[in-house]
């Protein structure tokens, strides 16, 4: 299959060709690959803009085409001397007619083709509301004016008025409005400012504006009394306290359009103010900071640079207009928030060089919100950036030992820590419940010898600590978990509701206990949920929830898993049901279902399957089907819960297992092509699916695995994004074919070996997933169980290993499975020099 990038160059290459005269080929060309690419993959928004831009331009030149040969075809012919003369003049009249109908239908042709790759960018946007494939003004406009060129008649008026109303209804449905959509709209006049009040239809905002009466005139009558002529209306006034007001509401929105119109009206009041039309509209700082923090609120994803560069836009009004408006610590502070929010990948850099140009500031000084803003830009990047919860460590140290040592800095309070430990609670590193208690250590270290409660920690330091100690995901990190919760319970009995543990506190504990995975770990678990009930029972905030139910559950699916475990967390499950106090959702039964899947137990795997039989009332995807269909929405299943129950099947070795688990795919894709994308099957459903026929006793099992892995990449090839097959599938085709040897059939188990060797080869080839140590360890097994011993036999397994050995995947697996398909002497001279049980670095290092 062609990449993505090949395509892209291609249509690139094509649209450059645009510079010579066959630029309406090129864009044909362009076109028709868009076509077989979108069947393959999912454009970029830009393919569609440059195309878009292409027929455009196609359009605009045949405008000059025609407007040339309208004046050579212009002006009044000659008179012809001859006959001969007038029928030359009448074929030439005639030509010059047929050029400009050519022309005007390859200008229409091309507008025709702007406007159909326009509706199909529109399509793909509403269907997946991918920022990048929502058009912008500028291809409207560029489509308006290609069907412009064409002149005036009623089918260009119907078409400018259909764009006109697809743009609205796109708009619309992305939440900007039309006028407001273009950033760079100015704003002209108080009125412009009134119609953006009406768009945000804020009623607190009404109430609070100042309002002025308009238009009242009044004369003097004979006896010297004023009469009024005309009472005028009432008005919002032109003032710096309205204009204040209006730019707050816009940040208080967070519309994508709020930024761009409250810089629009700083940009007014300043354009008034220094040309000395309005000396009512100076900006105040309230003014600057509060268009900043309309950038830094707008969802959009320049809206952090956008506010910093509003220091920019400051300095020039001082350099230019002599302007008195300079940042303060508040700017600074907002700008460091945007970054903050922006889910940018450089967020962490820049937030740093905006810090440093307050600290380099005379005229602000950094305060304790700074930090805090700093360390919360760390704690938001720490899950993709491995260093920023040391930066955020570092930073509160370097606050704690400055206080220390001057008295003068700003020391640290419990925000600070917070963001700090919130920073280590959300990175990857495994250490980080060891260094969140450290800083937990020092909080209350400097409580103790400061006696300032600014550093008594709270419940939320607590939690965000346990947070960090679940990431360890071992028996110490639940027991340490544990022993802090148990802290906070005595502190609380003690009177200290400061730190009294919540429902955050337990479950985060109870996933600690999940996570360790470790034998008593669910017992644990259990022995929390049922504290909280008691708890609850006797007058207590704190009550299990859907969220402490589901993650019992999972501490029972993730606990090595014994006999009793499935029947262990359906008893549990069964109580959370009887318990009117617990409002089960999704999530709770998708923990039970994939519980179930992992413990192979046919009977509770019949009970979560055969939901339609009248004995089985209580299976669990039938109860959410029913809940379901009486409407409630909190018990809907989705992708998860049927995938689980297919999991189960494919676990459970039942003999209808496969046949079960098509019924249930075939009835998520109806629903999905139903319009309920939320069961739309992906590739771990397929794969699932896949896994029944692997294990199954079916003779054409390899023949019904790679029809599902077609169907999967047909359904991805059709727009299914999440259903591209994995290596998964792969891996499970590979095994349905090895285990097809006992068939008995030769022709069964040649048509399984013919399988396995095109599915090992088109992994190898793909261009986006490579082959796995379990793809070459299946792939032996499929040339040992299926294929004669011989020279030839001998020859596949030595390339394979060879193969296996280049991608750097060569495991113990690979070993076991290499040494059951060889003799002792192709083993070991296949091995060479290496030692088994410790291969050499270059063979294991992509494992």
């Amino acid at each position: 299959r062609p990449s993505p990038q090949a395509f892209e160059s291609l249509i690139l290459a094509w649209l450059r060709q645009m510079q010579s005269d066959e630029g309406d080929t090129a864009a044909s060309r362009a076109e028709a690959l868009l076509d077989e690419m979108e069947l393959l993959h999912q454009p970029d928004g830009v393919i569609y803009r440059k195309l878009i831009d292409a027929w455009c331009s196609t359009a605009m030149r045949e405008e000059l085409s025609i407007d040339r040969a309208t004046d050579d075809a212009g002006g009044e012919a000659a008179a012809a001397d001859s006959l001969l003369e007038q029928v030359d003049q009448d074929i030439g009249e005639h030509q010059k007619k047929k050029k400009i109908s050519n022309t005007y239908g390859r200008a229409k042709n091309a507008a025709q083709h702007a406007g159909k790759i326009l509706d199909r960018m529109e399509n793909l946007y509403l269907e997946t509301r991918t920022d990048d494939l929502l058009p912008g003004v500028t291809q409207y406009k560029g489509v308006i004016n290609a069907w412009k060129v064409l002149g005036t008649s009623k089918e260009v008026d119907d078409a400018i008025r259909q764009i006109n109303a697809r743009r609205d209804a796109t708009f619309a449905a992305a939440e900007i409005d039309t006028e407001l959509s273009a950033s760079k709209k100015a704003i002209a006049s108080h009125k412009d400012i009134l119609k953006i009040v009406i768009r945000l239809d804020d009623k607190n905002l009404s109430k609070r504006l100042v309002y002025r009466r308009f238009g009242r005139k009044a004369e003097l009558d004979d006896e010297g009394k004023e009469k009024i002529i005309d009472p005028g209306h009432l008005g919002v006034s032109t003032s710096t306290h309205n204009y204040n007001l209006i730019i707050g509401a816009l940040a208080k929105s967070g519309r994508p359009w709020a930024g761009d119109q409250a810089e629009a009206i700083l940009d007014y009041m300043v354009d008034r103010y220094c040309s000395a039309e309005n000396k009512y509209l100076k900006p105040r700082q309230i003014t600057l900071n509060a268009c900043i923090d309309a950038h830094a609120c707008s969802p959009k994803a320049d809206s952090a640079r956008r506010a910093e560069a509003l220091l920019d836009k400051l300095a020039t009004w001082r350099r230019d207009y002599k302007l008195d408006l300079y940042p303060d610590c508040t700017s600074y502070n907002t700008i460091i928030k945007a970054w903050g929010l922006s889910r940018s990948a450089d967020a962490v850099l820049n937030a740093e060089r905006v810090f440093s140009q307050l600290e380099k500031d005379e005229r602000a000084l950094p305060d304790e919100i700074s930090y805090s803003s700093l360390l919360n830009v760390y704690a938001k990047s720490s899950w993709r950036d491995s260093s920023a919860a040391n930066k955020a460590e570092d930073l509160l140290l370097k606050m704690h030992q400055q206080h220390q040592q001057t008295g003068e800095n700003i020391a640290p309070t419990v925000r600070c820590f917070n963001a700090a430990l919130d920073a280590r609670s959300r990175s990857r590193d495994k250490s980080a419940g060891r260094r969140a208690l450290k800083l937990l250590s020092l909080m209350e270290d400097m409580r103790r010898t400061s006696g300032n409660s600014n550093f008594l920690p709270d419940s939320w330091s607590y939690n965000l600590v346990i947070k960090a100690l679940s990431k360890g995901g071992d028996r110490t990190s639940a027991k340490q978990a544990l022993e802090l919760l148990e802290r906070m319970e005595k502190w609380s009995k003690d009177g200290n509701e400061r730190i009294a543990p919540d429902l955050i506190t337990y479950n985060t504990v109870i996933d600690a206990f999940a996570k360790s995975r470790n034998k008593g770990s669910a017992e644990a678990a259990e022995g929390l949920y049922y504290r909280m009930k008691e708890l609850r029972d006797g007058g207590s905030s704190v009550a299990p929830d859907a969220v402490t139910v589901a993650s019992v559950i999972q501490s029972w699916a993730l606990s090595g898993f014994d006999k009793s475990s499935a029947r262990r967390a359906m008893e549990l499950f069964e109580d959370a049901k009887k318990d009117p106090l617990i409002d089960l959702d999704t999530a709770s039964y998708n923990a039970m279902l994939n519980c179930l899947s992992k413990s192979g137990n046919r009977h509770t795997l019949a009970r979560a399957l055969f939901r339609n039989a009248p004995d089985q009332a209580e299976a669990l995807l039938g109860e959410m089907e029913a809940e379901s269909a009486n409407g409630n929405t909190r018990i809907r299943p989705d992708v998860i819960s049927y995938t689980s129950t297919i999991s189960a099947l494919a676990n459970s070795n039942e003999r209808t297992a496969p046949y079960r688990a098509m019924k249930i795919l075939a009835l998520m894709e109806s629903k999905a092509s139903s319009g309920d994308k939320s069961i739309r099957p992906n590739s771990i459903t397929y794969a699932a699916a896949i896994k029944c026929w692997a294990r199954s006793r079916d003779k054409v099992k390899a023949i019904q695995a790679k029809s599902l892995l077609d169907w999967c990449e047909e359904q991805y090839r059709r727009g299914n994004p999440n259903a591209r097959p994995t290596v998964v599938i792969y891996n499970q085709v590979l095994n349905a074919c090895a285990y097809t040897a006992g068939s008995g059939d030769d022709k069964i188990v040649e048509e399984a070996f013919r399988i396995g060797c095109f599915a090992f080869e088109e992994l190898r080839r793909s261009t986006y997933i490579r082959p796995n140590h379990i793809s070459f360890a299946s792939f032996l097994d499929v040339v040992s169980k299926l294929m004669p011993e011989g020279e030839l036999h001998d020859q596949l397994i030595s390339n394979i290993f060879r193969g296996c050995i280049r991608e750097g995947v060569v495991s113990k697996l690979v070993i076991r499975r290499l040494r059951g398909a060889t003799s002792a002497d192709l083993f070991k001279s296949l091995l060479g020099d290496a030692n088994v049980r410790s291969l050499p670095q270059h063979w294991t290092k992509n494992l």
